[in-house]
């Protein structure tokens, strides 16, 4: 099964209101070094929220971090809504990919 990405498109995170669901795809670019990408995932557990996964490069297969689970949430009510993008944006430096600035984060068009 071949893997359809669209890498050269995307709109930024800051710009994004809608949520991040499960599958969604971040693409880091730094500056130097290869693009990286990210990927949104449900909680494991009733307890926990969204978790970030890193998908390529040197720590790929490794957890990012497990997002707070009320403050990061789409819709609080539903813990498995998605992620809040406005609200990720919001704390990138905390939460997101070393050394790369949420200016440098697109979020990618799903592929069918």
């Amino acid at each position: 099964m071949a893997l359809d990405l669209d890498l050269d498109h995307g709109a930024p995170l800051a710009d994004r209101a809608a949520p991040l669901t499960r599958g969604t795809l971040l693409r880091c670019a730094r500056d130097g070094a290869p693009d990286v990408l990210l990927l949104a995932c449900e909680p494991y557990h009733d307890t926990h929220g969204f978790q970030i996964l890193i998908v390529t490069g040197e720590r790929a297969g490794t957890r990012l971090c497990n997002l707070p689970r009320w403050q990061s949430a789409a819709d609080p009510a539903d813990p498995e809504a998605g992620i809040s993008a406005p609200w990720l944006a919001d704390h990138w430096e905390r939460f997101g990919y070393p050394d790369t600035p949420v200016t440098a984060v697109t979020v990618l068009p799903a592929s069918a």
